[in-house]
């Protein structure tokens, strides 16, 4: 079975969800004998690939050369795409070229229906999109919430056309010996970006009324990027600058940190999947999630959920777990038990699974 995952990811994505998925993919379906993977990206800027292919020459972090790399892999797998026979096409974005290409059977993955939902005003982008989900001939959701919402927007695709495969969790490295300067000995972590659906000013909010009746609380909120000037404003409005911590770091202080919270608050108000969960499940750390798209579905019974518009009720959650150790405990082992059911040796089973059908298909045409 030969398959081809194309370069489009890899020359957008330094870090994040969709890169990693494609190489965690990579890794675990070349387990298979009959299977080999072609990924037509001669430099990129993404970091998983490098390690992937154990050379840092693959970081490409001027803008400029990234445009001339992403060209030069385009035509590279367009070169790939005439001279080779692929089984399958498996794209890693949406770009339209590829189906121009296809000889062999192309699935598309559907992360999430952002553009859709929130910006449907980006008409460029919902285009490629869609053409990419009718052109396929199968659909990997990666949540039910997700199918559902693909058959929202587009109820003519057959829903037996889509296949809903979970992703696996990402194991955050650890190391001991790195640590964070001056730690706060109580802190609610937040991970991820900030603004739009992400509603991280309800958490802001909701944590400001606690340290005013807790001073040495504090929140704690990693990757995003530094505060914008609303942010500044709204936090120095709140009173609550010496008691929020923004900060980029690596995933070994990340895992401390998620080791050591209080708990994890996913305040999202929408969401494809939710790595963030099974991160802090992973690494044994209480989960206040919101009760929104997918969230529920992933976290299962191992996560307190709220109401995202509701601050009072995201407060009285956050109090529950600050008061309450035995709730910490008893939300700790059950993240535990939820983490255990994602894995991407699942993730590429079925993934391969769904391969095997398409290509048994068309034999039998």
């Amino acid at each position: 079975m030969k398959i081809l995952y194309d370069h489009q990811i890899f020359c957008t994505q330094q870090y994040g969800g969709v890169s990693r998925y494609h190489i965690e993919l990579t890794k675990e379906l070349k387990k298979y004998s009959n299977v080999s993977i072609d990924i037509p990206a001669l430099c990129s800027k993404n970091s998983y690939l490098a390690e992937y292919k154990n050379s840092n020459l693959y970081i490409l972090k001027n803008k400029w050369l990234q445009r001339i790399v992403k060209l030069i892999n385009r035509i590279y797998t367009i070169c790939l795409l005439f001279i080779r026979h692929y089984d399958i096409i498996h794209p890693t974005w949406y770009a339209s070229y590829i189906h121009m290409f296809c000889k062999g059977k192309m699935i598309v993955t559907i992360h999430d229906m952002i553009h859709e939902i929130y910006t449907p005003y980006n008409l460029k982008d919902v285009k490629i999109k869609k053409k990419a989900i009718y052109n396929a001939d199968a659909i990997i959701a990666i949540s039910e919430n997700t199918k559902r919402d693909i058959l929202k927007f587009y109820p003519d695709i057959p829903a037996n056309k889509i296949r809903v495969i979970y992703h696996g969790t990402n194991h955050l490295s650890k190391n001991e010996k790195i640590k964070f300067p001056n730690i706060p000995s109580q802190y609610i972590l937040f991970v991820g970006k900030r603004d739009g659906y992400k509603n991280a000013e309800i958490l802001i909010r909701a944590i400001a009324n606690i340290i005013h009746k807790k001073n040495d609380i504090v929140l704690f909120m990693v990757g995003g990027g530094d505060f914008d000037n609303k942010e500044l404003d709204l936090i120095k409005k709140l009173k609550i600058e010496k008691n929020i911590i923004q900060a980029e770091l690596e995933d070994a202080i990340l895992a401390y940190l998620y080791e050591n919270a209080i708990c994890f608050v996913y305040p999202s108000k929408y969401e494809g999947f939710g790595f963030p969960l099974l991160e802090a499940f992973e690494n044994n750390c209480p989960v206040i999630s919101s009760n929104s798209s997918c969230l529920p579905e992933i976290g299962g019974n191992a996560a307190l959920y709220f109401n995202p518009d509701n601050e009072k009720e995201l407060m009285e959650c956050i109090e529950s777990m600050i008061n309450n150790q035995e709730l910490r405990q008893k939300y700790k082992l059950l993240g535990k038990e939820r983490a255990n059911m994602f894995s991407w040796e699942k993730t590429a089973k079925q993934t391969y699974e769904l391969y095997t059908e398409l290509l048994d298909e068309s034999l039998i045409k």
